[in-house]
C-alpha cells in the first residue's frame, strides 16, 4: 500500500492542570505514512512532550571545617568542637539526625617547601546535610560559618517528588502522541491498528548548584531555589492500514 505524502508540520499544544504539553510530528515525507518493504508495515511516527515548572522542595549542602596545627591531636581536638558546635546548631533548628550524614573526614600532614620533613597537620571534617525546611537554608548556613565552619563546597536545590511528576507527565505526553496520530490517521484516511515501537525520555533537571567556594562569606548572600522545569518525551511508531480494508 503506497499512502500519498504531503510535506507539513503539526503543532500542537495542551494546557492542563498546570501542565504544557506541547507535540511535533515531523514531516510526513521524511517519517509518517512510511512503507517498510522487509515487513510490508506502514506506519506514522509522532513525538508527544510534556513539561512543567516545579520550586524545589529540598536543599542540599555540603559544609565543612578544616583545621591546621603542627600537632595532629590539637588539629583533630579544634576540628571535633567545631563540627559539635555544627551539629548542634542543625538540631537546634530542626534538622533531623539521619539527615546529617559526614561527607568526608580526613587528616593530612604538610611538608615543608622541600618536602624534607612534616611541619604540621589539616584536618577537614564534611557534613552533607538535608534540608527540608527549605525556607532556613540561609539562616542555617549562615549559623554554621558562626559555629566554625570554613569549607562550603555546594549548596543544591533539588525537587523531592520528581520522579512521581516525571510519571504522570509521560502519561500526557503518550495521550498527545496518541492525539496527534489519530488526527493524521483521520487525514490520511487510514487507520491505526496498533504500536510498533516507543522511546520514552524524561528529562528531569538534576540539582542546582550555588557554591562551590571556600568563601565563607557565601552564607551572608540571600539564597534563593528558584524554579526548575521537569519534562517527559515520548516517540510513538503507530502501524496503519487503508480505513477500507
Amino acid at each position: 500500500m503506497k499512502l500519498k505524502q504531503r510535506n507539513r508540520f503539526l503543532l500542537t499544544t495542551i494546557v492542563s492542570s498546570g501542565l504544557f504539553v506541547t507535540g511535533v510530528l515531523f514531516p510526513l515525507s521524511a517519517m509518517a505514512a512510511t512503507n517498510n518493504n522487509s515487513t510490508n508495515v506502514d506506519t506514522i511516527s509522532v513525538t508527544g512532550t510534556a513539561k512543567t515548572k516545579v520550586i524545589p522542595n529540598t536543599a542540599q549542602v555540603s559544609i565543612g571545617v578544616t583545621t591546621t596545627n603542627k600537632s595532629a591531636v590539637k588539629a583533630e581536638a579544634e576540628n571535633n568542637a567545631k563540627m559539635i558546635a555544627m551539629m548542634k546548631s542543625l538540631v537546634e533548628f530542626g534538622v533531623p539526625k539521619n539527615n546529617i550524614q559526614t561527607e568526608q573526614f580526613n587528616i593530612q600532614p604538610n611538608y615543608s617547601t622541600n618536602q624534607s620533613s612534616i611541619v604540621g597537620f589539616t584536618v577537614t571534617n564534611t557534613l552533607n546535610v538535608t534540608i527540608h525546611k527549605i525556607s532556613l537554608t540561609g539562616m542555617i548556613v549562615d549559623k554554621l560559618v558562626k559555629n566554625g565552619a570554613n569549607q562550603i563546597n555546594n549548596i543544591s536545590y533539588t525537587e523531592s517528588n520528581a520522579s512521581q511528576l516525571q510519571q504522570s507527565l509521560e502519561t500526557v505526553a503518550i495521550a498527545n502522541a496518541k492525539a496527534q496520530a489519530t488526527q493524521i490517521a483521520k487525514d490520511l484516511g487510514v487507520s491505526i491498528t496498533g504500536v510498533e515501537s516507543v522511546d520514552a525520555t524524561s528529562s528531569g533537571v538534576g540539582p542546582v548548584y550555588y557554591g562551590n567556594s571556600m568563601d565563607a562569606a557565601l552564607a551572608t548572600v540571600p539564597l534563593s531555589p528558584g524554579t526548575q522545569t521537569i519534562s517527559s518525551s515520548v516517540s510513538v511508531v503507530f502501524t496503519i492500514r487503508n480505513a477500507k480494508k
